[in-house]
């Protein structure tokens, strides 16, 4: 019975010692990043085994698409295009999806100013530009629709040539209260204006002037700056600067 128990015993160690190493590689590899290239503050860094290092050569990625180390890129097809700062890029040769909105020719606001990415190039936008959809962007980040209804792009707000907005400046664009700079803001009718009075949401949220909002059930909150509240009373998600 002793040899029995001793047997089973040992047993169940050598089952465990066997499956470990098996689980923690399994754990190891959970948390990786996906191997690619990034222009990161105007330089170019490689992601490869979780470890962001810079990149010291050209690469040629599996699609046939060969990135340089300055940033630019030559497609299989014979086309060029330069990554612009935040850019992704996997070893597969596949843009991720911020990435691919930014290669494309497009307006965007960017600290105040009207930009343009033109060919890859981003430049200071010198006129006012009509888009194929029949939208009219301004030198100021006024946008005229084509149905008359004017809005203005706020900092990061991104719209191709066809007129289509991405869902980050469309979510903008919504009635919403924001903390900027330290002070209480409202996006009005697609303007931007201080907010003068204490606001009751949808939800039964108070929103004060001072950034203090407080819940239907009383609970009480400090908005922090770049927080922003839908008119429904939902919290939105700031996007991030390009």
């Amino acid at each position: 019975m002793i040899n029995k128990l001793k047997f089973a015993t040992l047993a169940s160690v050598l089952c465990l010692s066997l499956a470990t190493p098996a689980f923690s590689q399994e754990k190891m590899k959970a948390p990786m990043m996906m191997d690619g290239v990034m222009m990161k503050d105007g330089k170019m860094m490689m992601m490869k085994d979780g470890k962001m290092i810079a990149m010291d050569k050209d690469m040629m990625m599996a699609n046939g698409s060969k990135v340089m180390m300055d940033g630019s890129v030559m497609m299989k097809d014979g086309s060029k295009m330069m990554m612009a700062d935040g850019m992704m890029m996997g070893m597969d040769g596949m843009m991720m999806k911020d990435a691919m909105m930014m290669m494309k020719d497009h307006l965007m606001m960017k600290d105040g100013k009207m930009m343009m990415m033109k060919d890859g190039k981003m430049m200071a936008m010198d006129k006012d530009m009509m888009m194929s959809d029949g939208s009219k962007a301004m030198m100021d980040g006024t946008m005229m629709m084509k149905d008359g209804t004017k809005s203005m792009m706020v900092d990061g707000m991104m719209m191709g040539m066809d007129g289509m907005m991405t869902k980050d400046a469309m979510m903008m664009m919504k009635d919403h209260v924001m903390m900027k700079d330290g002070k209480m803001m409202m996006m009005k009718d697609g303007k931007m204006m201080a907010m003068d009075k204490d606001m009751m949401m949808e939800n039964g949220t108070k929103m004060m002037m001072d950034g203090t909002m407080m819940t239907k059930d009383g609970t009480k909150m400090m908005m922090k700056d770049g927080d922003m509240m839908s008119m429904e009373g939902s919290k939105m998600m700031m996007p991030a600067k390009k």
